[in-house]
């Protein structure tokens, strides 16, 4: 029947052959893969000692825990430090100079200690070959003294509150 069409039989079956033989191969190649992925699957759902894959995620889920809130305890203790640091002296200014016609060399200092706030003190201290070293403390209040302020230490005051670095005025 099919040779009134001009097909050949036995084409035909030997086509169909190495289309099965094709066929054939493949399977055997899906099923090698599928026995390697079956393979991988069960040693990945399981640790050597039997321990499951949830088990192994719930305890890296509860270490995560931790870390967050040691973190958040990190996050509070550098709050708290950084206003801590706040109140401590940051702005420092020095001034040297001489006192009195008398004595060269800039003996006498001016040193400007302030925090963020520009709040500290202003230390000067005198120095005079007759009658010795002096030192004197005036408390800055916002960045102000209630006493009067010689211009060395406007100085050191202006130029910690600026600045807030150590310079030296010559």
């Amino acid at each position: 029947m099919l040779e009134k069409y001009g097909l050949n039989i036995e084409y035909i079956v030997v086509g169909l052959a190495a289309t099965i033989l094709l066929l054939l191969i493949i399977v055997i190649g899906l099923l090698i893969s599928h026995k390697k992925l079956k393979k991988s699957y069960k040693k990945f759902m399981s640790c050597g000692d039997g321990q499951s894959l949830e088990e192994r995620f719930l305890d890296k889920f509860k270490v995560l825990d931790e870390v967050a809130e040691e973190n958040k305890a990190i996050k509070l203790a550098l709050k708290k430090l950084n206003e801590e640091q706040k109140k401590s002296i940051t702005k420092v200014s020095l001034v040297k100079y001489d006192a009195f016609d008398e004595t060269t060399g800039k003996l006498s200092s001016v040193i400007a200690l302030l925090n963020d706030g520009n709040n500290g003190v202003i230390l000067n201290s005198v120095y005079s070959t007759r009658s010795g070293c002096y030192l004197y403390a005036k408390e800055i209040i916002n960045g102000e003294s209630y006493k009067v302020l010689t211009e060395e230490e406007k100085i050191a005051l202006n130029d910690a509150i600026k600045n807030g670095k150590l310079d030296e005025l010559n």
